[in-house]
């Protein structure tokens, strides 16, 4: 899918996080997307705004990511809920990756994020 086309919300607790993960998608060439600190604040925005990308922060109260990625796949009320949805975590592990695919997510990317190829040599 063309980054074009992508309609994107961010829910990361960490403005700081939020903003850079903002960044990123702006300068890959996202240009709607929305971020919301919370996760109360997100299901209400799904409800009309038709995203089809999320990107969620596992550490993230009051459910962690796979939990909120459950409950977001079986509300019926959200139009998209069989969209794209990516969790980020500082500490991945075996179990918790586990558990995110279990619940829904597509992907699972490690944090820090940064616009950095790893390829780069500058």
């Amino acid at each position: 899918m063309d980054v074009r086309n992508w309609t994107v919300l961010v829910v990361e607790p960490n403005k700081y996080e939020g903003q850079i993960i903002l960044d990123l998608l702006r300068n890959a060439g996202v240009d709607k997307v929305k971020v919301v600190t919370d996760q109360a604040a997100a299901t209400d925005l799904l409800e009309v705004y038709n995203a089809n990308v999320v990107i969620a922060s596992f550490e993230m109260g009051p459910l962690d990511g796979a939990g909120w990625t459950r409950g977001y796949r079986r509300n019926h009320k959200l139009p998209g809920r069989r969209q794209a949805i990516f969790i980020t975590s500082g500490a991945f592990s075996l179990a918790m990756a586990e558990q995110c695919r279990h619940a829904g997510a597509n992907a699972l990317i490690g944090k820090p994020i940064s616009a950095k190829c790893a390829g780069d040599d500058h």
